[in-house]
């Protein structure tokens, strides 16, 4: 019997996920027993998980006694961080780089010019900061908060001062309900006057909001099942992973935080809505007929605004409902393609590989499938 110690926050959220990662990945290993310890000790000691050592540790590395006291023993274990790297041990993540510009990504598609991030004070939450200000276009102003070192009422003048419609980056979840409610105070509206999108998609921590927030999904269930089985094959074939073991950045599950466009000609406006909320991707023609204008004149506007031709940004939500359906559900690749509205699966398949230079069976067993019951993906 291989046992496994797991040390990780139980809080809503990210670290959550993780654990149901970690449960459901240890069931496909019957020789393997979990060892749970809830929480952050301030003097962690591999005693408390019980007699004897285990023979893995899967750990958040959110103090950094715990890394340094797993580093000097002989136990192989993996951090669940994606804090900056102050050790060797290898970690399992998605990279705070990444997820900035996911966030910086969502609100350019919708037309956005001003811009601001609010973080808490940890240097992992700058990272995705800095990553979301570098993805905007150059030189464009992006100023962020500390939320954890100033108050409540120096929020509200600094959200005051802002220009709108603006674009809130909230680098956690658990910022939402507090920054929503100083926004209200400043008598500005969301989504009109501010949109806001979080990180981690914390289902409870994004409803509460008023009015629900958008965010993006962190994987961490993605995080732990991968972890937990690079851990494994360490301790049964003496392989150690790589340093970074990257996971790829999730969907954003859109709520009415972010549910706004800002661009200044309706007729690119509208062609976005009709791509956005499509059943099967229309072609440009389609979607021209049903603003009632020329196909020409949709065409050249919308390069004019968006600085891409109106095939590329169907393609791009085409895509993405693709990769969305083969990471997060259980369908064929033929059933895919019936869903995405693709004559057949072999259309879809030349497809993707144009798109991607990658094929759909290999993006599935990267990803893995875990079904999703999400009301929407942007």
């Amino acid at each position: 019997m291989i046992h496994i110690a797991v040390d990780l926050p139980f809080s809503p959220g990210h670290f959550a996920h993780m654990v149901e990662g970690i449960f459901e990945e240890s069931h496909r290993h019957p020789n393997v027993k979990l060892l749970w310890r809830w929480g952050l000790m301030l003097e962690p000691s591999l005693q408390l998980y019980g007699p004897g050592k285990p023979d893995g540790v899967l750990a958040s590395g959110y103090h950094q006694l715990h890394p340094d006291t797993l580093e000097q023993s002989d136990i192989p274990s993996i951090i669940l961080s994606s804090r900056p790297r102050t050790y060797s041990l290898p970690r399992c993540c998605v990279p705070n780089e990444e997820v900035g510009r996911t966030a910086a990504q969502f609100f350019l598609e919708k037309g956005f010019r001003h811009f601001c991030a609010i973080h808490r004070a940890r240097e992992a939450y700058l990272e995705r900061c800095r990553a979301f200000r570098q993805s905007l276009p150059e030189g464009t102003p992006c100023p962020f908060f500390d939320a954890d070192s100033e108050s409540r009422s120096a929020l509200g003048e600094w959200l005051s001062d802002l220009p709108t419609p603006c674009a809130v980056f909230l680098t956690s979840d658990h910022l939402g309900s507090g920054v929503m409610s100083v926004i209200e105070e400043t008598g500005r509206t969301i989504p009109d006057d501010m949109a806001l999108l979080g990180v981690d998609n914390a289902e409870m921590l994004c409803r509460i909001c008023h009015p629900p927030l958008s965010s993006i999904e962190g994987r961490g269930h993605e995080v732990g099942a991968t972890a937990l089985r690079k851990l494994i094959h360490w301790i049964t074939e003496g392989t150690r992973p790589e340093e970074n073991t990257a996971i790829e950045c999730g969907d954003i599950i859109e709520r009415a935080s972010s549910q706004i466009l800002i661009y200044p000609d309706p007729m690119v406006r509208d062609a976005l809505l009709e791509i956005l909320h499509a059943e099967v991707s229309p072609r440009p023609e389609d979607v021209a007929k049903r603003i009632g204008c020329s196909l020409r004149t949709l065409q050249r506007r919308f390069k004019l605004h968006r600085g891409q031709t109106l095939k590329q940004c169907i393609d791009q939500h085409r895509l993405r409902r693709v990769q969305t359906l083969l990471r997060n559900s259980p369908l064929t690749l033929g059933e895919i393609a019936d869903d995405c509205g693709f004559s057949d699966y072999f259309c879809l398949a030349n497809w993707y590989k144009r798109q991607t230079g990658q094929t759909m069976g290999g993006f599935r067993n990267e990803q893995g499938t875990k079904p999703s019951s999400h009301q929407k993906i942007y």
